[in-house]
Order: structure tokens, then C-alpha cells, then sequence
């Protein structure tokens, strides 16, 4: 839900427009930023929405060395049920640590 515009200018440079996340704002109420994350992770573990960067992801982690992957801004942890379970084929062992400011600690 993270929200990046760019916007072109005379000179054809980009410009970069930062604008927010409504429901990271503490103000925002949780059952509703729940719900948000809560679709967002339903649709993309149903979608398998990584499926078609699985194998570079793959080559990218066994590359460097490190099998963990630190995901900032999970929400509801996203696809990462799915994710996980194809990571675990290749990579046994791999640490997955999900972070968020409002994490849907549920989903």
C-alpha cells in the first residue's frame, strides 16, 4: 500500500513524489488496516503473485550467501505462506523475519 508517484518535468527528469500510507498512521484504526492486510495476503498467496521470480529470488539468496530474508513492511506477511514453502524446497533452513510498524500479528 506504500503510494510512489513520479512525475515527469520540463527537462524530462523524474520526480520523485513521496506520498504516505493512510494506515500507517497511528490515528488509523487497526480493524480496518487488519482487513487491509488480511485481502492483501489472501489475494496474494492465492494469486501466487511470485511465482513467475521464485527461481531468481532462489539464485539471489544461495548467491549471497545468507539464508534469510528480512522483509520490512509485511503487514500480514503477504505471500510469504506460499513464498516460504518454495523457498523451504530449495534453501532448507531459511529464516524468513517479517517486520511492520502495525504488524497483523492473525493473519
Amino acid at each position: 500500500m506504500f503510494l510512489l508517484l513520479f512525475l515527469s518535468n520540463q527537462n524530462n527528469a523524474m520526480k520523485r513524489v513521496h506520498l504516505f500510507e493512510i494506515e500507517d498512521l497511528n490515528w488509523f484504526p487497526s480493524f480496518i488496516r487488519n482487513h487491509m492486510t488480511d485481502f492483501l495476503q489472501f489475494l496474494s498467496n492465492k494469486s501466487k503473485i511470485y511465482k513467475p521470480i521464485v527461481n531468481l529470488l532462489i539464485d539471489k539468496i544461495k548467491k549471497s550467501g545468507k539464508h534469510q530474508i528480512i522483509d520490512l513492511a509485511s503487514g500480514g506477511g503477504g505471500s510469504y505462506l506460499w513464498l516460504n514453502t518454495q523457498l523451504q524446497e530449495k534453501i532448507p533452513g531459511i529464516k524468513i523475519t517479517l517486520t511492520d510498524f502495525y504488524p497483523n500479528i492473525i493473519a
